[in-house]
């Protein structure tokens, strides 16, 4: 993707928590008006709605090419998938092994640790993008401040 796409993605990143903020700061002075009570009503929508879009500006932010693309940053790219990859396994791994642990102690599984097993697997899927975006700019800011000198 275009550059153009991370710059929407932050853009879009950085205004839910604005538009949370308003809403919540509204909602706090207007608590009786027939507007809220929509929303209120509708909540579930909302949630999901804001959370589609901070996964999708997550993933432009990942996906999108950096102004000056070259060897060296296709190379950081894919250390930084590889230093997630490790961390993401090395994190299943430690929900299972609690899981399996705490379900062993029990006679049955109830739905609280299925509950929490689903979470576990779930959660990597929203953690992944941000732990790029991090590991990538801090290892593109190491290799251009290496560069200048």
């Amino acid at each position: 993707m275009p550059n153009g796409c991370q710059r929407a993605g932050w853009w879009m990143l950085i205004l839910i928590p604005v538009i949370l903020g308003c809403y919540y700061v509204l909602y706090a002075f207007f608590r009786e008006s027939a507007l809220f009570a929509l929303v209120n009503n509708n909540s579930r929508y909302m949630t999901m709605t804001l959370g589609i879009v901070v996964v999708v500006s997550l993933f432009l932010i990942c996906l999108s090419k950096e102004k000056t693309e070259d060897e060296m940053i296709s190379a950081l790219r894919m250390r930084t998938v590889t230093i997630i990859a490790y961390i993401l396994f090395f994190s299943i791994l430690v929900y299972l092994l609690y899981w399996s642990l705490d379900a062993g102690f029990r006679f049955g599984h109830s739905w609280d640790t299925i509950f929490f097993l689903l979470q576990a697997l779930t959660w990597p899927l929203f953690f992944a993008p941000v732990l790029y975006i991090a590991i990538f700019k801090v290892m593109l800011w190491h290799s251009k401040k290496d560069e200048r000198q």
